[in-house]
């Protein structure tokens, strides 16, 4: 890359901390001379409580799943007795 390839309309995007390492010296000080003065702050965090079942929640959960395991194993044993 150039040093016309690497003006600082080019490096508009954000360049990646790993490409500067690698990158021409010429090119690394465009890009370092594009970052701000002052790190951005970190996100802040946000917690997440988590979601309690209740009990007829999680009895229809066992059954959805119960019948969706045996459901087709009890219709495979009921069609070899019939044939």
């Amino acid at each position: 890359m150039s040093t016309l390839a690497a003006s600082p309309v080019s490096l508009a995007e954000p360049v990646s901390p790993e490409l500067v390492l690698v990158s021409p010296p010429d090119v690394a000080s465009v890009a370092r001379f594009l970052l701000p003065e002052r790190p951005q702050p970190a996100a802040e965090r946000l917690r997440a409580e988590l979601a309690r079942l209740r009990p007829l929640e999680l009895t229809l959960a066992y059954l959805v799943c119960l019948t969706s395991t045996l459901g087709p194993f009890l219709f495979v044993l009921l069609a070899r007795t019939i044939y």
